[in-house]
């Protein structure tokens, strides 16, 4: 027989089948271990599991009402048409632009035809007045041939002889330079495209290199020729050229040979090779530059041919005087 346990004393579980079993207090650190076995489910996998077996059943989703589908459902339908209309509002513009721009262009071209076909009735014009000044009072020979000597200094005649051809082009999209240095060359467009301060410098570097007569795409520089730029147009003589460029120039038969050795054949190197242009120099046995536009008088002195009479003004009205020659000596 054990002896009898004192009261008050823990004798550990009690073997009895028939009692529960007792347990100790609850430790505060065990409360995270004890609602995970309890709750092992996260309450998010239960929700979602919950709408999945609803679905399923043909139900509908819990927590979802219909109003709240039927709101969706009427937002969408409003964007959708509120950005089909934005696209519609956004292309008609452009249709209209692009039409503007059509006419544009060819009122353009229509003002471009019409300046080209006066400029060759003013070419035949001339044409004519030189053949009747040379056709004219034989006695006036002199005079004729001094003004077929002023005519090609000035670019009224057309000339031919040992020629230069220089052409410029813009660059291919696959050449053009990544940096943009437009504005060391006086441009803000492409660094790649050949602008007017490249034509001005070639002609230049032509007249330097000692150049008689030069011509731009058909037009002929005079004492009066503008080499200038419109947008993305380059003008020569207040007309704007296609590319490519060809510069044609009429000099000793060394003239490409000094052009290609001074500062223009520098300058087209530079472009080559820092800017991408596109250049070609070829010498030709015989080139033609065609006639510049006429120049205009605007102060002429006649030559003194003998002592004109000398004339006394007569008072006749405040405002008007008359001449009167006087008498010879006797």
């Amino acid at each position: 027989m054990s002896p009898a346990s004192s009261p008050g004393t823990d004798s550990g579980p009690s073997t009895d089948s028939g009692a529960p079993p007792r347990r100790g207090p609850v430790d505060a650190s065990m409360t995270l271990i004890n609602e995970i076995m309890r709750s092992p489910i996260d309450p998010g996998y239960a929700a979602a599991a919950a709408r999945k077996k609803a679905q399923q059943e043909g139900g509908r989703s819990p927590g979802v009402r219909p109003t709240t589908r039927l709101v969706v459902l009427t937002v969408t339908v409003l964007l959708g048409l509120l950005v089909g209309t934005a696209i519609v509002n956004l292309r008609l513009p452009a249709a209209a632009s692009a039409q503007a721009r059509e006419e544009l262009v060819q009122r353009v071209d229509a003002a471009n035809a019409a300046v080209a076909q006066r400029g060759e009735q003013v070419a035949t014009l001339q044409s004519q007045i030189a053949a009747l000044q040379r056709s004219g009072d034989p006695d006036n020979g002199q005079a004729a041939t001094r003004a077929a000597t002023l005519g090609l200094l000035v670019g009224t005649v057309a000339m031919a002889g040992p020629a230069v051809q220089i052409t410029l082009d813009d660059a291919p999209e696959s050449a053009l330079p990544a940096g943009p240095n437009e504005a060391e060359r006086g441009g803000q467009f492409n660094p790649g495209r050949v602008v007017a301060s490249d034509v001005q410098a070639v002609a230049n570097a032509l007249w330097g290199a000692g150049a008689e007569a030069i011509a731009i795409n058909g037009h002929r520089l005079t004492s009066t020729s503008a080499i200038r730029f419109a947008g993305q147009a380059i003008l020569v003589n207040y007309r704007p050229l296609t590319r490519p460029y060809v510069i044609t120039a009429l000099g000793a038969p060394d003239l490409g040979s000094r052009f290609s050795a001074g500062e223009g054949g520098a300058y087209l190197e530079q472009l080559a090779s820092a800017y991408g242009a596109r250049t070609d120099v070829r010498t030709l046995p015989q080139g033609a530059v065609p006639a510049g536009t006429a120049l205009t008088l605007r102060y002429a002195r006649p030559e003194a041919s003998q002592t004109p009479a000398t004339t006394t003004p007569t008072e006749t009205s405040p405002n008007q005087t008359s001449t009167t020659p006087q008498e010879a000596p006797s």
